[in-house]
């Protein structure tokens, strides 16, 4: 939960700024932003769909760690290390995303009664851009669709494969203790199944 609260807060920048510039297109395929504004929208889309993805993936691998690993949770799901995984993700997003500022351009286009108008395009023919849109779907979209169906499959295995017990009252001491730490794990589960639940709702 951590890692996907940084991150919608930080995506919700980006689309505003992308619902800005489609707002101020006014006739046709007409640009009215120039080159660099061109070169910029089209980065932020790409930028704000795989900086999704991969914080998606990450929140996937959170919640497995949280409830198969619980143990191990409390020191590898921390605050500090969710503010790295979420520089990781822009960074990376930013750095992958990058070439847009240069792979797109304005060309002239032409419509009665209307004069110097341009379009928002590509720079070069799209046949050239076939192995960067294959790069996407494999990164963003392929690979973390098949970890977040292997790593869900697993928690949906884990907790509806533990059923809660049943302990009798206290007797003694010992009895207390082992008590005490069944209802823990029994909390802990019921949790994990709340939190995935609200999650696919």
């Amino acid at each position: 939960m951590i890692v996907i609260s940084y991150e919608w807060m930080l995506g919700k920048w980006s689309v505003m700024v992308m619902e800005l510039l489609i707002y101020k297109r006014n006739i046709g395929d007409e640009w009215v932003w120039g080159r660099w504004g061109c070169a910029i929208f089209i980065f932020l889309q790409y930028l704000g769909i795989n900086a999704s993805s991969l914080s998606i993936t990450a929140f996937t691998v959170e919640r497995y760690i949280a409830i198969c690993h619980p143990m191990k949770a409390q020191f590898i799901c921390t605050v500090q290390r969710a503010k790295k995984i979420i520089y990781g993700v822009w960074i990376f997003a930013c750095i992958y995303c990058s070439p847009w500022l240069f792979l797109t351009k304005t060309a002239p286009i032409y419509y009665k009664g209307y004069e110097n108008m341009e379009t928002c395009t590509f720079a070069l023919s799209r046949n050239l851009y076939v192995g960067y849109f294959l790069a996407d779907l494999v990164l963003f979209y392929i690979l973390p669709l098949i970890l977040s169906c292997v790593l869900y499959s697993l928690i949906a295995r884990i907790l509806f494969s533990n059923e809660i017990p049943k302990t009798p009252g206290k007797k003694n001491g010992n009895a207390a203790n082992l008590n005490s730490g069944d209802s823990k794990k029994t909390s802990s589960s019921m949790n994990a199944r709340v939190q995935v639940s609200q999650f696919f709702c």
